[in-house]
């Protein structure tokens, strides 16, 4: 009699649920771009901007907890014998690693990121990084441990407690400093879910390696995710130490747009990644056939989505802001390009799947720098518009990573063929 087919890691109702639940963070985080530019001044929604952009690449960072957490306790639940070591203690280590980096390093950046901001908002900033590291870990094991329900739930409980923190700030016309602070404050929402069993479970969930060898990955993974950081929702940063300070006090509109575009497709790209890992490692699907439907859904969406922002994007500006005018072209460029670093993330998730942890981070840092270089050279040797260097650099760079990442894939996939159903 023959064996039956594997069950999948992920059903498609459990698809549609973590589909819904990282979109909805990524709709919520646009909305709170939304509601800052509409209430605050335009110069204290560049501060904020960057504040938000600093924030959310460090948090960006810390993502290679969940990408381990996920292939780690998934590694598990196959085969328990291979349970070591758990992953809760180890996150927040690695988060509070990076918090006292960034603070030791405050000399170099406050004046940029928090200019005139009190001491205690830098102090929440650095304490959310340790209890992001613990939201990622028991978001990772609930991914791992197929409780693929649960995590969409937590990841769209979060961006609800961010969304109505700084809706509540913004109407009560607080300071920036506390409009700053409600941003952070969901970043402990997961421990609310220490009450239930499954929350407990996810809490203390194990490995497949010891304590030293997954802080080592994570760290892989974290170095990778430095150039997730500078692509994704640090580039408004990068672009402010790139630029001359006129030209940057003009370029509000522009990097609301960069944020925007980048939040309508990217936000749910990133919380959807230890899905696609799963996903990837499924044996009820061939491995690049998966690769294939995957990648063509992030372009089909993009090419609509960028559609869409051409057509009404200039309109919708002028709603929030009458003075923030851009082309609709421009807004169409930028979808486009936020749909490539999209391949990016897809190809770089694959790449963490079958192991490739080296080439994974190769494949982000060759973007980020890429993308850094195509800025300074288009803006400080061909002087051209601020523009035109910002979406060449998001699409060169990330181009360029993704060729690192279908290299690693292709030999992965050459030398590990993928497993399929005995008959």
């Amino acid at each position: 009699m023959a064996d039956q087919a594997p069950t999948p890691v992920m059903t498609r109702g459990a698809a549609v649920s973590v589909a819904l639940g990282s979109g909805f963070s990524g709709v919520s985080a646009l909305v709170v771009q939304l509601l800052a530019a509409r209430w605050l001044t335009k110069a204290d929604n560049g501060e904020f901007l960057v504040f938000w952009s600093a924030v959310f690449a460090c948090y960006a960072v810390l993502m290679g907890i969940q990408q381990e957490v996920v292939r780690g306790t998934a590694t598990v639940v196959l085969d328990p014998s291979r349970a070591r070591s758990r992953t809760m203690p180890v996150a927040l280590g690695v988060g509070a690693v990076v918090a006292f980096g960034a603070g030791v390093t405050w000399p170099w950046w406050h004046e940029m990121v928090l200019p005139g901001r009190a001491l205690v908002v830098a102090v929440v900033a650095l304490v959310s990084l340790v209890a992001f590291s613990g939201h990622l870990a028991a978001q990772g094991a609930l991914m791992g441990h197929r409780r693929w329900h649960i995590a969409a739930g937590l990841s769209a409980g979060e961006a609800a407690v961010r969304l109505v923190a700084v809706g509540v700030a913004l109407l009560a016309a607080a300071s920036v400093d506390m409009v700053e602070m409600a941003v952070v404050v969901s970043s402990a929402v997961w421990l609310v879910l220490l009450v239930w069993p499954a929350g407990r479970a996810a809490a203390s969930a194990r490995a497949d390696v010891d304590a030293r060898v997954l802080a080592r990955q994570v760290a892989q993974a974290s170095a990778a995710t430095l150039g997730t950081a500078v692509l994704v929702v640090g580039f408004p940063t990068v672009m402010r130490v790139t630029v001359d300070a006129q030209t940057w006090k003009t370029s509000a509109p522009l990097v609301l747009a960069i944020m925007l575009t980048r939040a309508g497709l990217l936000m749910p790209i990133q919380a959807f990644q230890g899905a696609v890992v799963s996903y990837f490692l499924d044996p009820a699907r061939p491995r690049a056939a998966s690769l294939v439907r995957l990648s063509a859904l992030v372009m089909a969406v993009s090419v609509v989505l960028a559609g869409l922002a051409g057509l009404l994007g200039p309109w919708l500006l002028g709603l929030l802001r009458p003075d923030y005018v851009l082309s609709g072209r421009l807004l169409a460029a930028l979808t486009l390009a936020a749909g490539v670093m999209g391949l990016l993330a897809v190809f770089g998730s694959a790449a963490l799947a079958v192991g490739r942890h080296g080439a994974y981070a190769a494949g982000w840092l060759t973007a980020a720098g890429v993308a850094w270089v195509t800025l300074l050279v288009t803006w400080h040797l061909l002087g051209l518009g601020l523009e035109v260097c910002s979406v060449g650099a998001l699409v060169v760079g990330p181009a360029a990573g993704m060729v690192v990442h279908v290299v690693a894939v292709r030999q992965a996939l050459a030398h590990r063929p993928p497993v399929r159903p005995e008959g």
